[in-house]
């Protein structure tokens, strides 16, 4: 079989892939009338999870991380076209959702979260430094002494809190995406943007979990909570300036205003 035999199956099968896209994104169009009118969450944790694990089954060991990432990616067009349905854009919504920050630790959250303070005049919220100030020690302190569960635990009770206010900016701790119970709180009133930025411009000194293991890993672990917790990925390798200035033109674009 010559080249162009193998690009007419793939023709044949990118219009099959495209009719069933179209069928299901209609179909996630009904259902979040329906999540809307029963006062549903769009995100189904346990659901999505099992969708994922199923696949990776399925496809096995050598495909089953491209599967994975592909239906990663469907169900992630399908929650934004279930919360464009519910959110019908108003300039009410714009300014009572929050902006929530999601990163790799030093991916530039707390930098970009307080420029888009000032552009916005929004408060931010930065949860590492909130929690500090609460635990009047240092967040690797803290580790050292009570270890990450405690930790995690505290993180997410703080981050219910912060998420129960509206119009604000939220600047999520690197491993926020760890619990899945962080996810429904966050994205409830809030629309989520992964900082991404190349791993060679992370620093690791003075975070407890990128010390412990390297970045490399660190990502590979996380790479998939950061795209089930993310409505938009934002590219922070450019100044920090350009990648605030993406995050308020498609947040405001994102309600029509």
């Amino acid at each position: 079989m010559d080249l162009s035999e193998y690009r007419k199956q793939l023709d044949r099968i990118n219009g099959e892939l495209l009719t069933l896209f179209l069928e299901r994104m209609n179909i996630s169009s009904e259902i979040a009338k329906y999540k809307q009118e029963k006062g549903l969450q769009v995100f189904d944790s346990e659901r999505e999870k099992a969708i994922l694990d199923e696949v990776r089954a399925k496809a096995g060991d050598d495909l089953g991380p491209y599967a994975e990432k592909f239906f990663a990616d469907i169900m992630q067009l399908s929650r934004d076209r279930q919360n464009e349905v519910m959110c019908h854009g108003s300039k009410d919504d714009r300014d009572l959702t929050n902006i929530v920050l999601i990163g790799m630790p030093g991916a530039g959250k707390t930098t970009i979260g307080k420029l888009l303070g000032t552009m916005t005049g929004r408060r931010a919220i930065d949860a590492d430094e909130e929690m500090e100030r609460e635990f009047g020690m240092s967040i690797p302190e803290y580790f050292l002494l009570h270890g990450e569960d405690e930790f995690r635990e505290k993180e997410s009770e703080f981050l219910a809190t912060a998420a129960k206010e509206r119009g604000v900016i939220i600047m999520t701790g690197g491993g926020a995406v760890i619990r899945e119970c962080n996810y429904a709180p966050l994205h409830e009133h809030g629309r989520i943007y992964q900082l991404d930025r190349d791993l060679s411009l992370l620093p690791i000194i003075g975070r407890p979990i990128s010390q412990s293991v390297s970045l490399e890993e660190l990502y590979r672990k996380r790479a998939p909570l950061y795209r089930r917790f993310r409505d938009v990925l934002a590219d922070n390798n450019g100044t920090p300036e350009e990648t605030a200035l993406f995050i308020k033109k498609e947040f405001e674009d994102h309600f029509g205003s």
